[in-house]
C-alpha cells in the first residue's frame, strides 16, 4: 500500500490527475476491505489479497 501511495503523489506532481485518482481509489478500497471483515480475533491471517494492473 505504500507503494501506492508513492505512485498516487507521484501522478499528482505530473498532474495526472485521472492515474491518482485511480490510485487513490485503490487504497482506499485497501483499506476498507478489513473493517469489513469484521473484527473476529483472527487478523489478517488466512487472507488472500490480490493485486490486479500495472496502473
Amino acid at each position: 500500500m505504500e507503494q501506492l501511495a508513492r505512485d498516487k503523489d507521484q501522478a499528482a506532481a505530473d498532474e495526472d490527475h485521472e492515474k491518482a485518482t485511480q490510485l487513490r481509489d485503490r487504497i482506499a478500497g485497501l483499506k476498507v476491505r478489513p473493517a469489513e471483515a469484521g473484527d473476529e480475533g483472527q487478523g489478517d491471517e488466512g487472507q488472500n489479497l490480490e493485486v490486479t494492473g500495472s496502473g
